[in-house]
């Protein structure tokens, strides 16, 4: 199916807000810190563009230069940590998104075209539910190129399959951020590839930086490498290791496909029986399960509302408020609690478990102070124990109820977090409830509106906070 509306624009989305001076560091319910969120604002779509220069020569070098060989950035995946590959690459986006100097970048016509041919096969994959075949954008003369062509084959199809809704058509924007020579006639170039699909039960947004390296050959232009800022990429790269090269399996485009196939299948059988992670280490006194606390005198309501159209707003468009974070997924949900009226940091408790806070650098951004702003367990231990005066010690700041909750009664403004297997990797917030289904927002891979069931098919499993107010005293 031909994929329409399509858009070229290379330019790096950033919003720009407008940043209020404060005299004094900023108290937990400051007026200044309040005037800075998205509620107050009255203009939050200005751009600050990267100019991009196309350069028309296509000159391809005389030298013999080909890709037969190995490069140094070129790696076995069988020898590779993903995760660490992960956090490197994502580095490398946050460099661009903090960068505000640099708004010149040159990139030649034969890599742009090359570019926008391998998004459109990219993106076929959508439409059509077929495993795509990749063959003509790499030469696959060694083995960490096969291994790398494979995993992005299979990610992309499984990703296409698990989605709740048939795709039926796809509009996508190209914002080229950077070029990085990495050697003669080979260009590191990063990009966000925004997308939505056109499905028969809405239309679904999100948005993917990819990083590829592109070998201006004597033939043709060539991949060498991609990489693709998404958790399930990684999931997939880590399942390429078990169950593959740790074993000495050879890969197989024809078996990974049905595996991935048989993994659906085998999904959507246990979907109605598959739990939620209940909490092994609920705080015993909470309040309402034990009559001697203390009532509460002060609360702030959680806005869902204004929590909801944040998380929507700065979904593609990184709040300029804040440093970008290389493992931005609970560092973006932090910021859009906090998007609710009156809420402010919580600096009050016994230790850093219970703290909830950023401060401002020496640029006038905020930057987080603990590590429950940016972490997934270390938020989930804060929202778990915060709630518990034994616990906390003075009780203040977010109050949450971190059991009892699934995809069946989670509500807007709702944090929920998926394990991978190994680690519980990945936080996303409920954005939106549609026709009684959930939609969650994500950055690292940008989400706006994503069902919550594509994640939970996904995921081995998963685990919901549901907010319920800001404690401001006794």
């Amino acid at each position: 199916m031909k994929l329409k509306g399509k858009k070229i624009l290379c330019s790096l989305m950033i919003v720009s807000l407008i940043l209020i001076p404060t005299t004094t560091a900023l108290a937990d319910n400051d007026e200044a810190q309040e005037k800075e969120k998205l509620y107050m604002l009255d203009d939050v779509n200005a751009e600050s563009p990267i100019k991009v220069v196309i350069d028309e020569t296509e000159a391809i070098s005389q030298d013999v230069y080909t890709i037969d060989n190995k490069y140094g950035f070129e790696a076995d995946l069988s020898i590779v940590n993903p995760m660490y590959l992960f956090e490197e690459n994502s580095g490398k986006v946050t460099s661009v998104l903090n960068n505000h100097t640099k708004r010149t970048i040159v990139i030649d016509k034969g890599s742009y075209q090359f570019i926008n041919q391998f998004v459109n096969s990219y993106l076929d994959t959508y439409v059509t539910k077929n495993m795509p075949d990749m063959d003509t954008y790499y030469e696959l003369s060694n083995n960490a190129r096969m291994q790398n062509k494979l995993s992005v084959e299979a990610f992309v199809f499984k990703d296409a399959i698990v989605k709740s809704n048939i795709v039926e058509d796809i509009d996508y924007t190209i914002n080229i951020s950077e070029v990085t020579p990495l050697s003669e006639n080979i260009s590191e170039i990063l990009f966000y590839l925004e997308r939505t699909f056109h499905t028969n039960e809405g239309d679904e947004r999100g948005g993917t930086w990819f990083l590829t390296q592109i070998a201006n050959t004597v033939d043709d232009y060539k991949l060498l490498n991609v990489w693709i800022q998404n958790y399930e990429y990684e999931m997939m790269q880590n399942t390429f290791k078990n169950k593959y090269l740790s074993k000495n399996i050879e890969l197989d485009k024809n078996t990974i496909k049905q595996d991935i196939l048989d993994e659906y299948e085998k999904i959507q059988d246990n979907n109605s029986s598959k739990l939620y992670i209940e909490s092994l280490n609920e705080p015993n006194d909470k309040l309402g399960n034990n009559l001697t606390v203390q009532p509460r005198k002060t609360t702030l309501t959680y806005d869902r509302e204004a929590v909801g159209k944040a998380a929507k707003q700065y979904a593609y468009n990184y709040n300029s408020l804040f440093v970008a974070q290389s493992l931005d997924c609970t560092n973006y949900v932090s910021q859009c609690m906090w998007q609710s009226p009156g809420w402010g940091f919580d600096r009050i408790g016994n230790n850093d478990s219970v703290k909830w806070a950023c401060k401002k650098n020496s640029a006038n951004k905020y930057e987080y102070e603990t590590l429950s702003w940016v972490g997934v367990n270390e938020l989930w231990t804060y929202l778990q124990t915060n709630d518990s005066p034994s616990k906390a010690g003075t009780v203040y700041g977010i109050s949450a109820t971190t059991s009892g909750y699934n995809a069946s009664n989670v509500q807007v403004g709702d944090i929920v977090q998926f394990y991978n297997g190994n680690i519980w990797r990945h936080s996303v917030i409920v954005s939106e409830i549609r026709n009684g289904k959930p939609l969650c927002a994500a950055h690292t891979d940008n989400q706006s509106e994503k069902p919550l069931q594509d994640y939970i098919n996904s995921y081995s499993n998963y685990r919901v906070a549901h907010i319920n107010n800001f404690i401001t005293s006794y």
